[in-house]
């Protein structure tokens, strides 16, 4: 993943000292919160969806120098972020004023012209574990695809053709639980293992991680849940020819009929079970208070990469 620039960085600081597991990050775009040690919990927002800045400070906290930067935007899962306890609030608080007229001052002085073009948005997935946990339950029953030793023979040569990840499991489980990643190392062989032939033990998590998707969108309407099947090789390069040379194979193909079954199997359990759906419905309405928010700016026209409209 590429390294992001951060323009400013500060920990919630308890009598001015830095010493919470609440640190705060600010790029030339998004502002970032995240919190515990063990466990993190990670939020941001973009700063085009800003809305308004506010700084308040206690007498305690213009004792010790610090102050709390409260930030309201358009963001349903983050409409209001607190930077608690931060050292120079109102520097911080000018600073994201200021990111916009970086961009103008740097086209005058330059005399040039600056334009903002928007290009794409998605909004952020919103999990549903009532359907989640039927899904793993019915891809326990389907059970993973089986490969010929011709078809690990043919992902061993795919992988030779790109380095793999150092230490890579696959399952984003494997990032927040210990014993998930310890049982996955070992039936991926320390994920060495070409084609996995095997089933990620269930984690829920509303992790937000790096990437997007237009389920995220559709998230926001309806109970949404996903499944991830083999179709290509372990730790394979997203969008590449790699993944693409596995399309048209037997390994293609099983992944899709695998993943076809365990849809069609939860769709018979929603069927034939009622009150599933009305579960669902309430965690849906529950994580989705919010409402929808539609990414992008009512101003924005589509891009042609290469080309214009």
């Amino acid at each position: 993943m590429e390294s992001i620039a951060y323009i400013w960085k500060d920990r919630k600081r308890y009598f001015g000292l830095p010493i919470s597991f609440t640190r705060y990050r600010l790029s030339e775009n998004r502002i970032f919160r995240e919190k515990g040690f063990l466990n993190l919990k990670e939020e941001e927002v973009l700063l085009y969806r800003v809305r308004d800045l506010e700084l308040t400070r206690s007498l305690w906290q213009r004792i010790f120098r610090v102050g709390t930067v409260c930030i309201y935007s358009s963001d349903k899962t983050t409409p209001h972020l607190d930077l608690q306890n931060v050292r120079d609030p109102k520097a911080v608080k000018e600073l994201m004023v200021r990111l916009e007229k970086i961009f103008q001052g740097a086209a005058m002085m330059t005399e040039t012209t600056v334009k903002k073009r928007f290009i794409d948005g998605c909004s952020n997935t919103v999990p549903n574990k009532t359907l989640e946990t039927l899904f793993w339950k019915n891809f326990n029953e389907v059970g993973v695809p089986a490969h010929t030793p011709e078809e690990v023979e043919y992902a061993k040569q795919i992988v030779a053709s790109y380095e793999m990840t150092k230490n890579k499991l696959p399952g984003d489980a494997c990032d927040e639980d210990a014993e998930i990643a310890e049982w996955v190392d070992k039936a991926s062989e320390h994920g060495t293992v070409p084609l996995n032939d095997f089933l990620v033990p269930y984690h829920f998590s509303t992790k937000e991680r790096p990437g997007s998707t237009d389920v995220g969108d559709v998230s926001w309407l309806v109970p949404t849940a996903q499944i991830n099947v083999v179709t290509f090789p372990s730790n394979s390069p997203g969008h590449s020819w790699q993944n693409v040379s596995c399309g048209h194979t037997s390994i293609g193909h099983k992944g899709l009929l695998t993943a076809g079954k365990v849809i069609a199997a939860t769709a018979i359990d929603l069927y034939e079970n009622p009150q599933i759906i009305a579960d669902a419905k309430a965690e849906f309405d529950k994580r989705a208070a919010g409402g929808y928010y539609c990414p992008v700016p009512e101003d924005a026209v589509p891009t042609v990469v290469g080309g214009q409209f």
